[in-house]
């Protein structure tokens, strides 16, 4: 694939991901795939790759992204799963 063609398809992952039913299905999609699976047991690496090359194609899982990803998901650290257990 050409540069253009490549930031054509990056631009549409985008349009569709980014609004809010789009994000809703993002989610059902990686969950779904297991790439938020803790039990080794349960994962399969070639789900985790597609999420991961799926999460490339949006824009988000590239290198130079990497300090911006670490930094958005420890924002989000909380303790509700830890609150809904007790």
């Amino acid at each position: 694939m050409d540069r253009d063609s490549e930031i054509q398809a990056r631009k549409m992952f985008q349009r569709v991901f980014t609004s809010d039913d789009g994000k809703c299905v993002l989610g059902n999609i990686l969950t779904n795939l297991g790439w938020m699976e803790t039990d080794p047991s349960h994962i399969n690496p070639y789900y985790i790759a597609f999420a991961n090359r799926l999460l490339h194609d949006i824009g988000i899982n590239h290198r130079d992204n990497l300090e911006n990803i670490m930094g958005k998901l420890i924002e989000t650290a909380n303790e509700k799963d830890i609150e809904q257990e007790s």
